[in-house]
């Protein structure tokens, strides 16, 4: 179309050096049907919609065929009425700064204290804008929903023993006993600078003697717990059958002994991801080289938020001693 020849030229001149490929595409179809008979079929012939085609054209006039201007601007609002405040962000960074949680938590944590909702992908936008996390959006919910645990509170308790990267100022390494009640995730544990069965046996004890007995330990076949694979079960290493202390404390207080199969943390999974989550939310917060008491200490301070103020996803975000409650009232 000679009424289109000056305009074309330009756009061709123009076109040289422009390396954005939106603005290369733009450019070449509408090139297209100003080479064409017409406006209506050039238009046909390449599939674009007339008006695009005369908006793209407007838009280079007014900028005096600057083909930059063919750049697609974002639609997003300068501001928005639901914006999250400046404040509510910095208490869930303050959140975040404390414990570490994922979003789901951060934001049920949120609810808790100011009796506000907020979704979880906002904190995760908010975590992402901090520069703390690549994480922008939480993963689709497992569809394998089914969860094993116990009808009752104390019916089963998983046990296990953990290094937890820590070192004392005498430079022994701090480890975890921990207990966890399988149908309430209710927690126990105690921090040690050595790893044995006198270790297990008396952090067992004193779970029992703060919140009572339970029916049956379920643990690993970790030495601490058991001599099961250091007797004659095992016929490479033929020794004196003979029982841990672990084990012989649990006969003296009638309690069952369940052992799980060998190379199998999954089904001790409950303590194995309680384990993950001090490690993440505790031990990584806590300098190296402080007297053991101290550490002592703040570990007990972290398990009382743990049982009271930390929702679980698995409980449908009941903390376990809501969940102990709960368990309470349907049995009165």
């Amino acid at each position: 179309m000679n009424r289109y020849v000056n305009e074309r030229q330009k756009i061709q001149n123009n076109l040289k050096g422009i390396r954005d490929n939106e603005i290369r595409r733009k450019a070449r179809l509408m090139i297209l049907v100003m080479e064409s008979k017409s406006v209506r079929f050039g238009c046909d012939n390449i599939g674009l919609v007339r008006q695009t085609f005369y908006d793209w054209r407007k838009i280079l006039i007014e900028s005096n065929f600057n083909l930059n201007s063919l750049k697609s601007k974002s639609t997003r609002p300068k501001k928005s009425p639901n914006q999250t405040s400046e404040e509510d962000e910095d208490l869930i960074m303050e959140m975040y700064g404390r414990h570490g949680n994922s979003d789901r938590l951060l934001a049920f944590d949120f609810q808790e204290e100011t009796g506000r909702k907020i979704g979880h992908s906002t904190v995760c936008l908010i975590i992402k804008r901090n520069n703390l996390s690549k994480k922008y959006r939480t993963n689709k919910p497992n569809t394998f929903n089914k969860r094993y645990s116990v009808g009752k509170p104390k019916e089963r308790v998983q046990a296990d023993t953990m290094w937890t990267g820590l070192e004392d100022n005498n430079g022994h390494r701090i480890y975890m006993v921990g207990f966890i009640d399988d149908c309430t995730r209710f927690t126990f544990g105690k921090l040690w600078d050595g790893k044995g069965g006198f270790e297990a046996s008396e952090t067992l004890k004193e779970l029992i003697r703060k919140y009572g007995k339970p029916d049956l330990i379920q643990t690993d076949n970790g030495t601490e717990f058991t001599y099961r694979y250091v007797s004659e079960l095992n016929c490479t290493r033929i020794k004196k059958s003979k029982k841990a202390h672990f084990e012989h404390l649990l006969e003296k207080l009638k309690i069952n002994h369940h052992l799980i199969k060998p190379r199998t943390p999954q089904h001790n999974g409950k303590i194995e991801r309680f384990n993950q989550t001090v490690l993440r939310e505790f031990a990584s917060r806590q300098p190296m080289g402080l007297p053991l008491e101290e550490y002592r200490s703040r570990f007990n301070t972290y398990l009382i938020r743990y049982n009271n103020k930390r929702g679980h996803s698995s409980l449908k975000y009941l903390t376990p001693r809501k969940a102990i409650e709960s368990h309470s009232m349907q049995a009165a």
